[in-house]
């Protein structure tokens, strides 16, 4: 099990590896482009000095040299467009990066589901135990006793615009009055029969939501509602944004523990998204029907004690 659980992390930190790579080719690609159009035009309104600066560029118009020799005369002038083409190159060149990332990521997510799905070599051993089996059975029934809920975490991020207009800026206080009125405003907008629980942890709504198969209609209704309402209390002086976290809670977890992890997804400060535990993304990933893909954010330390490293990966909801 433990040699698993090092297989399991290893393969992980490659997968991050590879996909930070990918992200590092194309964020340069994008930068190597605009840079390249800047330099083409510098190049054809001849700057004085600009040639200073070829060798930047020389490798990538010497490749698009090889195929292409098209130099139109515009006003009696030669005009070289290899500085344009080698841009469009990087582009999509970064476009397509972008697919492989996405690729990747559903790639990681179908071997964690098989790894799930596939007996290690100690469950194979255990399974011809009678031991085993009993564990098992009792392990199913407990699962069957103690279904997960759902839980979410919101806070709402009021920010002050610079404006001239001074007597239009809020407060504190009465951007802590707006929250209130954000959250109770949601309330009134979902299907309060779902909830089982509901208050406030360090000003940030919660909810505790009795089951997952309602998940996607809760997610689907509130974001809708979020988005709403953000319009309905926007103001030329103000920014509205809305930091959500969503995670799994089973009776025997402690919910002070569940939610401090949860507070601190919000502190990440993902706005305009909803962010999952991985506890979250396992349950809810073997629910039969699905609206929402999970998109990996990266590994995270979700611990707010500088002593202690909980290391977890969280995920990104997207529509399918």
């Amino acid at each position: 099990m433990v040699n698993t659980m090092y297989e399991k992390n290893g393969a992980s930190s490659f997968l991050n590896l590879i996909k930070n790579l990918i992200k590092f080719v194309q964020v340069f690609c994008m930068f190597y482009a605009f840079f390249s159009i800047v330099y083409w035009l510098l190049y054809t309104s001849k700057v004085e000095g600009v040639e200073n600066f070829f060798w930047l560029f020389k490798p990538s118009w010497d490749f698009v040299g090889l195929f292409y020799t098209y130099k139109p005369t515009i006003s009696d002038e030669l005009v070289d467009f290899t500085g344009v083409i080698s841009a469009i190159i990087f582009i999509i060149l970064a476009n397509s990066v972008k697919f492989l990332y996405e690729f990747l990521a559903d790639i990681e997510t179908k071997i964690e589901t098989w790894s799930r799905k596939k007996p290690s070599t100690t469950d194979k051993i255990l399974s011809k135990k009678n031991t085993s089996s009993q564990i098992r059975a009792n392990t199913k029934k407990t699962l069957l006793k103690e279904p997960s809920n759902f839980l979410f975490l919101l806070d709402v991020k009021i920010t002050n615009l610079s404006n001239f207009i001074q007597e239009e800026k809020m407060t504190p206080e009465e951007i802590e009055k707006m929250k209130n009125k954000f959250h109770q405003a949601l309330l009134n907008n979902i299907n309060q029969n779902q909830i089982k629980q509901k208050g406030l942890y360090k000003k940030k709504l919660y909810l505790i939501y009795k089951d997952f198969s309602n998940v996607d209609n809760f997610i689907f209704y509130t974001r809708e509602t979020l988005n709403s309402l953000s319009k309905e209390f926007l103001k030329p002086t103000l920014r509205i944004d809305f930091l959500v976290a969503l995670g799994s809670l089973a009776p025997s977890d402690d919910l002070t523990k569940e939610i401090s992890v949860l507070d601190t997804i919000i502190c990440l400060n993902l706005q305009n998204e909803f962010i999952a535990t991985s506890a979250f993304k396992n349950i809810y990933f073997n629910q039969e029907k699905k609206h929402y893909k999970l998109v990996t954010k990266g590994v995270y330390n979700l611990s707010k004690n500088l002593h202690v490293t909980n290391n977890q990966e969280i995920y990104s909801l997207r529509e399918n």
